[in-house]
Formats: structure tokens, sequence, C-alpha cells
């Protein structure tokens, strides 16, 4: 059982040295000795991101794209509950693995493969 860890201004700035450097969220927890969840909730709090700078879902980012917009969806509580426990399952937010799918989808030209 990890243990109960103290998150300090010191700790943040060792998790986002750590981020920096391509460590994985998991791993990070695991070499300071805290819970994974945990970690994730206080860095969300104090804006802290745990994702790898260059990074977006596994692509690297183009740094001549456009600013993101923003598009609000609704869903279908079920098909919510089901992405949500995905993005738990990969360590991302619900939003994050939404726009990582679409984005799949749209660049790998996957709609028809996807509608049928």
């Amino acid at each position: 059982m990890p243990r109960r860890l103290k998150f300090t201004p010191q700790l943040f700035a060792e998790i986002q040295r750590r981020v920096a450097v391509g460590q994985p969220a998991r791993e990070i927890a695991d070499r300071l000795g805290c819970d994974y969840g945990s970690m994730r909730v206080m860095c969300h709090r104090y804006c802290v991101s745990l994702r790898v700078p260059g990074k977006r879902g596994g692509r690297t980012m183009d740094p001549f794209r456009t600013p993101p917009k923003s598009l609000e969806l609704k869903l279908p509580t079920e098909v919510h509950a089901r992405l949500r426990i995905e993005a738990g399952k990969r360590g991302v937010t619900t939003r994050e693995l939404a726009t990582t799918i679409l984005d799949a989808v749209l660049s790998d030209d996957l709609i028809a493969a996807v509608l049928g």
C-alpha cells in the first residue's frame, strides 16, 4: 500500500521535472511512493500537468496547428460512463480520451469503418 505523502511545492516541482523527461505518471507515483489516483487529483487541483510535453494521445503535436476549438457534446449516460472507465484505465481525462478517439477516426479516415 502506498504511503501517505504530503504534496508540497517541492514535490510538485519533482513531479514536473519527471514529466518533462518523459516519465509516465504511474511510474512517477510508484517512485515517489504515493497513490497514482491521489497524485492525479492533487496535480489537477494545483494545475500541474502530467502530460509529457510535445505528446498528445501518443501522437506528436504539430507546432503550427491552430489552437483547439471548444465543442460541447451531449452524450448518453452509458456512453459517458464507458468513456470515463476507459479514460481511467489509460490515466487520462474523459475529454482527452474523446478528443484522441475523434482525432484518430478523422485523421485515419475511419468514419465509414466506424459508422458502417
